[in-house]
């Protein structure tokens, strides 16, 4: 067998062990998942959100008192089909999960250094068990398992004008989007965001830049609604008039503080990624 070929062959070997590994571990079991007092209420969350008006708020956070997206409650409402039970919710977080894992490898899979990052996506035991519960975190990381694994597409494909253009701009609102599942991404796509558009411009990728900046204009155009709703003091869902009464600048700060301090790099591994 050539070499070429026997390269092929085990690449797609491995990738067939991740992509079992990943799917396996989220999927199997799921009856046996945590489900206590925080998610008993989530669950009723998304389960109301087929019968009660629209709103751009979920809960008020127990950490920083700041009111989150409703984002992530519609989101999983629609994953599930409008089900009110919570074992169809949690395979819809965990079925999510899987495909932001193996939508990446199915576009990587040809290069070792991003087949080895799937791997560790679908193999670790973070994001494994952030897979298999009813929790806002819980989608936070399948969101930017898309975005980094997109723009890294986009790499793979620069001969593809059509793709070398639509995959950062994808991967870009994708980054944002999973501020709607979990406050604290919000900072995380401003920064990141922020420091991948600088790199693009620095090493003159400017057409990548531009479909980066793009999508992540879209994605942010999403917030507008939240952003709107607070601002004008907006009840957060359980607690009328809550966000009017606590909104100001010492609850962004907890926020921040909240989303942006890492005291090691596990803090930061297990917070995010």
């Amino acid at each position: 067998m050539p070499t070429d070929r026997k390269r092929e062959f085990v690449l797609v070997v491995l990738a067939i062990a991740v992509a079992l590994a990943a799917a396996a571990t989220r999927l199997f079991w799921l009856s046996d998942m945590e489900f206590k007092g925080d998610e008993v209420s989530t669950v009723q969350l998304i389960a109301e959100k087929g019968s009660e008006p629209w709103s751009a708020l979920g809960p008020i956070s127990g950490n920083s008192r700041f009111a989150h997206s409703s984002g992530f409650f519609y989101f999983v409402h629609w994953l599930s089909g409008g089900s009110h039970a919570p074992l169809r919710m949690v395979t819809a977080i965990a079925a999510c999960n899987v495909f932001s894992i193996l939508l990446p490898l199915l576009l990587l899979w040809r290069q070792p250094r991003y087949l080895m990052t799937c791997a560790m996506w679908a193999t670790s035991i973070v994001l494994i068990f952030g897979s298999r519960k009813i929790w806002t975190p819980d989608l936070q990381a399948a969101w930017s398992c898309l975005a980094i694994g997109l723009l890294a597409a986009a790499s793979v494909f620069e001969r593809n004008k059509t793709l070398r253009r639509l995959l950062p701009g994808l991967a870009g609102f994708c980054l944002v989007m999973a501020g709607h599942m979990y406050m604290p991404s919000v900072f995380v796509a401003m920064l990141g965001g922020g420091m991948v558009l600088l790199v693009l411009l620095a090493t003159r990728q400017k057409e990548r830049a531009a479909a980066w900046l793009v999508g992540s204009a879209l994605g942010w155009m999403t917030f507008v609604p939240w952003i709107v709703t607070v601002v004008k003091g907006g009840a957060a869902v359980g607690q009328p008039g809550a966000t009017s009464a606590t909104f100001a600048f010492g609850q962004l700060n907890a926020a921040l503080q909240m989303g942006l301090t890492a005291a090691s790099p596990l803090q930061f591994y297990l917070l995010y990624l």
